[in-house]
């Protein structure tokens, strides 16, 4: 009489990770590499063994997509009762909004809008874009508190929103009177 005896079938225990905001130089965490295997007969029991995630650990994420498919390969030590298996989940990316604080500028009544009246702090944008500046350079603005819309255009389109809209807030002043007199 010959026996056959199966190896116990495994399960992995393995969601879909929370989307992660995409930035350059992001890497694959444990919070996303968090895979467990565990025995469908010894009531769910996590076993002992090696997971090989692809990609690995502190690989970095290509955001060339909306998403991209996390594995995982797991091999118990106990090889004599258990067998390998495989898993795989989907990892989210989410655009970061484009963020730019600009502090209020004052300008005197008269003076033509320039693109050194914008004031902005560039760290806070994706290097390389620009603003659009053809609608406003050269414009004058009224007395009293405005604003100035303009669109930040960001060539990493994979990773930023193609563009975002920037408010500058601008108070104009009225112009310093002159009077001259002729003698």
């Amino acid at each position: 009489v010959e026996i056959l005896v199966e190896k116990d079938p495994l399960v992995i225990r393995w969601s879909n990770p929370a989307p992660i905001i995409a930035k350059p130089a992001a890497v694959l965490t444990s919070a996303q590499l968090n895979a467990i295997a565990e025995s469908q007969t010894t009531s769910y029991e996590t076993l002992s063994g090696t997971y090989t995630y692809s990609p690995p650990l502190n690989s970095l994420i290509d955001f060339t997509s909306n998403s991209t498919v996390l594995g995982v390969r797991f091999e118990p030590e106990d090889i004599n009762n258990f067998k390998g298996c495989s898993c795989s989940v989907v990892l989210g990316f989410e655009k970061p909004p484009l963020v730019l604080t600009s502090a209020p500028q004052t300008i005197e009544y008269g003076v033509e809008l320039e693109e050194s009246v914008f004031l902005y702090d560039s760290n806070q944008l994706p290097p390389g874009g620009h603003f659009d500046f053809a609608d406003v350079i050269g414009k004058q603005l009224a007395v009293g508190a405005t604003v100035v819309s303009l669109r930040y255009h960001s060539p990493q389109l994979l990773l930023y929103h193609e563009y975002c809209e920037v408010v500058f807030p601008i108070e104009v002043v009225p112009a310093e009177s002159h009077i001259t007199w002729k003698e």
